[in-house]
């Protein structure tokens, strides 16, 4: 198996094709064991990350609107995805142990996200600066959430069954791709009026970024 491969198989796991069912598992989780508090404090964490990610996208598609001198046209929604539900997962997961063991949990699914972000950098799907800030847009999100809900965590009474829907769902979802691209450029284009969207060099022909070949120009 060639390395593009191996780190292809790696970026499958943060596209919102299989990481949205997956934490819609997770807050039903919550909600089930009647952990009220940590699934609002998830959601209103969650939400909101995921509208900066589209707002940027969507400035950038229909507008232009970025930052050249970073190649940056917004956080990647891979990296970002993967910083704010792997670490709260697995944090909720080892509810059951003592609270010892949630920082350890919670950097194992932190580095399994960080491995994610960079699998965007090898495959040029993003810059370093959208990888960056995808990471640090995911991190506030779970780092947020684990702090505000120490106190409130609880043993699941469903570790065995819970723990084997999400498992079901990763590996019946990895592989799939979410038509996000498409559908952001069409909102962009709409909104914005243009006949097409903005890729990285339509909006910046003069950018010294050109010389790094993106497969993903618009970078979503």
């Amino acid at each position: 198996m060639a390395a593009w491969q191996i780190w292809q198989i790696v970026t499958n796991f943060g596209d919102s094709a299989l990481l949205l069912p997956v934490a819609a598992v997770l807050v039903g989780w919550m909600l089930y064991e009647k952990a009220w508090r940590c699934a609002t404090i998830w959601l209103l964490l969650f939400t909101p990350a995921l509208a900066v990610v589209l707002g940027a996208k969507l400035a950038f598609l229909g507008w232009g609107i970025g930052i050249e001198s970073l190649d940056f046209t917004g956080p990647s929604g891979h990296t970002t995805l993967s910083m704010a539900i792997y670490p709260t997962l697995a944090v909720w997961i080892v509810q059951r142990m003592p609270p010892r063991n949630h920082g350890s949990a919670y950097l194992l699914g932190w580095l399994f996200a960080l491995v994610i972000g960079i699998s965007r950098l090898v495959l040029h799907k993003h810059s370093v600066s959208e990888v960056v800030a995808g990471v640090a847009l995911g991190t506030l999100v779970s780092l947020t959430w684990t702090l505000l809900s120490a106190l409130d965590s609880r043993p699941t009474h469903h570790f065995v069954l819970a723990s084997a829907i999400v498992i079901m769902v990763m590996c019946g979802l990895h592989g799939e791709r979410a038509p996000t691209q498409n559908a952001i450029a069409r909102w962009a284009i709409a909104m914005s009026g243009r006949p097409v969207a903005y890729n990285r060099y339509t909006a910046w022909p003069n950018s010294p970024y050109r010389k790094i070949r993106y497969i993903d120009p618009w970078g979503v």
